[in-house]
């Protein structure tokens, strides 16, 4: 039977459209795979996609932000990206952007939506990188990390060593190696680590190698605080236990007094392995002062001297000009609400007051040289090399003082 040429036409035309619908679908597909901006091609741009490559793994679990077999849309099915971790020395773009990673252009390296110079938990993994064990996303607990922010450079030398965008000397934080006892296996360590904050809290950590397998008690001005446990892996040992005034993380021990200075310990059935003495970070200068005289401003912790159920935390603020001292704040929070007195080197100067502020108990005195009476006191007294005391009766809650410039 002849076909009449219209319909001969038509089926050319029909089989010529559909062959340049498959091969716009194909190219859509190539380019949908290898365009930077939406690798997984689901309409979400990478800097936004919280599954970058589409393989049902949020961009804070992905080892491989980057690269896995998308789950839906037009890519189903099909691997898109690289194959390789987000830690490897070869990955230069862990969400696939077509930004490197260590452009100054990129301002969100792990696609989370976050900028770096905000985000506190640069591998993504939703643990902040202050308290964040493996900062780096390598696999590596700190006690086995000799960088622990994955940046190239050793914590030693590394000013910020968990990459918080805080530097080490801002966030007070000084670290010491233990020195090793002749019953020390060769090659151990055991590394004492403090850390405080401008508004008092303190945290201890201490983290071993290559000492033998087994349980360590850790001894703080001849209190046993907690155990240091080493746990064989591979070809060696690791270990760490964290201490923390206040502690409010899985994992963390309470530490029940002020460490700084006190000898330090690590002892197994009555061997002491490792000694030593828990550092002392300096107070906290934060800049200038607000009396538009070049003055500073230093922080200095008061410090718990009553444990759980009763916990709390202080600081003192001392504005220094010229002259000497223009300014003092006295600041607690978390004791229970009522009175406290605040004094210096036994004389009582003011009383607190702690009461509920936005669901939290807090108190606060002001005293200036020239009061403006807006709440502020009289300061008339010293507290450089004082010993300052927060207490309530025969009670003493919080103690410090401040050193000397």
């Amino acid at each position: 039977m002849k076909i009449p040429n219209s319909l001969h036409t038509s089926r050319i035309t029909l089989a010529a459209a559909a062959l340049a619908a498959t091969l716009a679908a194909t190219l859509s597909l190539g380019q949908a795979a290898a365009s930077p901006k939406d690798l997984d091609g689901d309409g979400i741009t990478n800097r936004l996609d919280p599954d970058v490559d589409g393989d049902g793994i949020l961009n804070g679990k992905d080892r491989n932000v980057d690269g896995g077999i998308c789950l839906k849309g037009s890519l189903k099915g099909k691997f898109v990206g690289d194959r390789l971790k987000n830690v490897a020395s070869a990955e230069k773009d862990i969400d696939g952007d077509s930004l490197p990673d260590d452009s100054k252009s990129e301002k969100d390296i792990d696609g989370d939506g976050k900028p770096d110079k905000s985000d506190d938990d640069i591998d993504g993994d939703g643990r902040g990188n202050g308290s964040d064990d493996d900062c780096d996303g390598d696999g590596k607990g700190r006690a086995k990390d000799d960088d622990d922010d994955g940046d190239g450079t050793d914590d030693s030398s590394d000013s910020d060593d968990d990459n918080d965008k805080l530097s080490d000397d801002d966030e007070n934080e000084v670290e010491r190696p233990l020195a090793p006892s002749p019953d020390a296996p060769a090659g151990s360590r055991v590394r004492a680590k403090v850390k405080r904050s401008p508004s008092g809290k303190i945290e201890l950590e201490f983290d071993g190698r290559n000492l033998a397998a087994g349980d360590y008690d850790v001894v703080v001005g001849g209190q046993v605080l907690g155990t240091l446990t080493m746990i064989a892996d591979k070809d060696r040992t690791e270990g760490e236990v964290h201490f923390e005034i206040n502690p409010n993380k899985v994992g963390e021990l309470p530490l029940p007094f002020n460490p700084f200075g006190l000898p330090v310990l690590i002892v197994k059935t009555g061997v002491t392995y490792f000694s030593g003495t828990v550092p002392t970070p300096s107070d906290i200068f934060i800049g200038s002062g607000d009396d538009n005289d070049d003055g500073k401003r230093l922080i200095s912790p008061l410090i718990p001297s009553v444990g759980p159920p009763v916990t709390g935390e202080g600081h003192l603020e001392v504005q220094f000009g010229p002259k000497g001292i223009t300014g003092l704040e006295v600041e607690i929070e978390d004791l229970p609400a009522g009175t406290y007195d605040f004094s210096v080197d036994g004389t009582t100067r003011g009383t607190i007051s702690v009461v509920l502020v936005k669901e939290k108990l807090k108190g606060k005195l002001r005293y200036e040289l020239d009061p403006d009476g807006n709440g502020e006191l009289l300061l008339d007294f010293d507290v450089v090399e004082k010993s300052i005391v927060i207490s309530q009766g025969a009670t003493v809650f919080l103690s410090g003082g401040v050193t000397a410039l």
